[in-house]
């Protein structure tokens, strides 16, 4: 009484063609009428599964990637980027000679590019190795999203693609995505596409802080603008600074989302 017979529906699907055959290739449970159905568990009770069955240090390396999850995906590493950036320009820049100028401008670059890129490429590591300890959750939500045709694998995407997600969304959200469209998580076939896009991450903030940083540092030779720069340079070192304005941003765009939903009658 009460067995699973599980069976792959792969023959049922393949005259619909071999994309219909991968989002059909499922295990199939066919219960006995005495059974009672089992409720199917959420995402979050999977990864609470994941969690419950390891002891001693996968719980503790988990925990310690959710809290820098929340300080690399939340308003920890927007702070310390400008903070990092202005302070090298004000050190480095008398205000005065062009070559002074010109090289605390490098230098804020440089600075914005390596830190950066030990962020993401730190970020890279512990997203990857975190799904390790995470095979339940990563598996489901992996199946899910093939399922729909959300994902596509890193060689299929375009690298106008590969851009807009690196700098948007960071360089492990590209390398989640390709865990999830191939069902083959781990780092160690992912060297590549860690280091292609760490670089097109790092290298799209270091342009932007070099622009912003050279507009900065000219403005400071003119006497019409000079006041603005000092203004700007006078807060821009201090992160409280930089706190408030992502907060806001952020607060904006939450508060134009929600009086942007259509309301329910």
């Amino acid at each position: 009484m009460g067995s699973v017979v599980k069976r792959r529906c792969c023959d049922l699907a393949e005259p619909l063609g071999q994309e219909a055959s991968e989002r059909y290739d499922q295990v199939i449970s066919i219960r006995t009428p005495g059974e009672a159905a089992q409720p199917e568990k959420s995402l979050i009770g999977d990864a609470l599964d994941d969690i419950r069955s390891h002891r001693g240090l996968p719980v503790v390396v988990v925990t310690l990637a959710l809290f820098w999850l929340a300080f690399q995906w939340g308003l920890g590493n927007d702070v310390v980027l400008p903070t990092l950036a202005a302070r090298s320009l004000v050190a480095i820049d008398d205000g005065q000679t062009w070559m002074s100028g010109v090289a605390a401008v490098l230098v804020a670059g440089l600075a914005a590019f390596v830190f950066w890129s030990a962020t993401q490429l730190l970020d890279c590591v512990v997203v990857l190795g975190t799904l390790r300890w995470l095979p339940r959750m990563t598996a489901r939500f992996g199946r899910w999203v093939r399922f729909r045709g959300w994902v596509s694998t890193y060689d299929q995407m375009s690298w106008s693609t590969r851009w807009s997600i690196a700098y948007l969304a960071g360089a492990s959200a590209v390398c989640l995505i390709d865990v999830f469209a191939t069902g083959q998580p781990g780092i160690g076939k992912r060297w590549k596409i860690v280091a292609q896009t760490v670089l097109l991450s790092s290298g799209s903030v270091a342009l932007v802080v070099l622009l912003i940083a050279s507009a900065v540092m000219a403005s400071r030779r003119f006497p019409s603008l000079e006041p603005v720069a000092s203004v700007l340079l006078r807060f821009a070192p201090n992160p409280l600074t930089w706190l408030v304005v992502v907060g806001l941003a952020v607060a904006t765009g939450r508060l134009r989302t929600a009086l942007s939903a259509p309301k329910r009658s």
